[in-house]
């Protein structure tokens, strides 16, 4: 039997694994390019211990500040959120889980933008850098 780490060829580094373990409602998490900071993004984003894609009405987001800089991020989740019965819509750059749940895609490049954003109900919030 494979591990989800094994069937995604991810594991966690001690770094990611201290950042995921967090139950603070805020945590930072820096570092060069290349640390491991996105996949914990889209990882923590599934919100695994909370169980958060069993909740139709949950709303994860990941933000950029430009919409361009989304592009790794996206593609890496098309190999990840699948297995967990994500459908990636390309139009609308969310996925939605069986539940109803979803992890949205977005950016904001003006403090006003942040406002409106964090405005909406939304269940999780999660990273920008």
């Amino acid at each position: 039997m494979t591990t989800l780490a094994e069937e995604l060829l991810w594991e966690p580094t001690d770094k990611q694994a201290l950042f995921l373990a967090a139950n603070q409602d805020e945590v930072l998490y820096g570092g060069a390019a290349g640390g491991g900071k996105s996949e914990c993004l889209l990882i923590d984003a599934l919100g695994i211990d909370q169980s958060a894609l069993s909740w139709n009405r949950y709303t994860g987001i990941i933000f950029r500040e430009h919409f361009s800089d989304l592009a790794d991020l996206i593609e890496r989740s098309n190999e990840i959120y699948p297995h967990f019965g994500g459908i990636y819509s390309e139009t609308k750059h969310v996925w939605r889980f069986p539940s109803g749940a979803r992890i949205l895609f977005g950016y904001m490049s003006k403090k006003k933008t942040s406002n409106a954003i964090t405005a909406k109900s939304t269940t999780g919030l999660v990273g920008m850098n």
